[in-house]
């Protein structure tokens, strides 16, 4: 998997974990069943590792905005908990 930019320019691997836990939140900030938090995760992941598979390097921002459309088709619960989140924590 490619590398991501952050906004600061730093590189780091691409980590499933992080992508997977960030999503597990908003999933629950959102109140889906432990059942339907797996099938996002596993159907949002799948698209995110699909589109940026043969990428060497995705800027952070590029990412998370793959995540928040296919969490718009697919549970859009979680992508307005997820940009609550951004809106509360953006200094």
């Amino acid at each position: 998997m490619a590398k991501i930019v952050k906004n600061s320019g730093r590189k780091e691997a691409f980590d499933a974990k992080k992508v997977k836990a960030s999503i597990r939140k908003a999933a629950a900030d959102a109140g889906l069943t432990e059942a339907r938090t797996r099938k996002v995760v596993a159907a949002v992941y799948k698209d995110v590792s699909s589109a940026f598979r043969k990428e060497d390097e995705v800027d952070s921002s590029d990412l998370r905005a793959c995540i928040l459309a296919d969490l718009d088709s697919i549970a859009p619960s979680v992508s307005k908990a997820w940009r609550k989140f951004d809106r509360r924590y953006k200094c």
